[in-house]
């Protein structure tokens, strides 16, 4: 192979790349809607403080099930085990859902309220909802289609 069929080889390549990440990470509502529980949390955080603050959250979040309704009502059931600060969180039971696939972002709560944003990623096969302005990777599960 002589130079140009190499740079021609490696610029196919890197198109072909491109095209497979682009389709990849194509996300829809109707992939997000069911049931999804959390198979494990990950503490992003760097500061020994938020890190500290971010264990109870990340062990409160194990094991809770994300539920997406077709009719676009969220609710979020906690384990049992999931420490009381976190039972809190039961206002975002009932509320609406919005996904905007261009963010690949699930809002609860309408515009105005804004009360929950979780980012949607595609890691080596699995599923990450990452939940905005925490530090805090959910690995998650689909367990149930609505």
């Amino acid at each position: 192979m002589n130079k140009k069929q190499i740079v021609k080889a490696i610029i196919v390549l890197i198109c072909l790349t491109g095209y497979h990440q682009l389709c990849a990470q194509t996300l829809t509502k109707e992939a997000i809607t069911g049931e999804w529980l959390c198979r494990e949390a990950t503490n992003l955080a760097d500061d020994p403080e938020t890190k500290a603050a971010m264990e109870v959250m990340k062990k409160g979040f194990l094991n809770a099930r994300f539920i997406f309704k077709t009719d676009g009502i969220f609710n979020l059931i906690l384990s049992k085990e999931s420490p009381a600060v976190l039972k809190e969180m039961d206002f975002l039971n009932n509320r609406k859902w919005f996904f905007y696939p261009d963010k690949s972002m699930i809002a609860i709560g309408t515009p105005k309220e804004n009360l929950m944003q979780i980012f949607v990623e595609e890691q080596n096969g699995s599923t990450i909802f990452l939940i905005h302005e925490t530090p805090l990777a959910l690995k998650m599960e689909k367990v149930q289609k609505e």
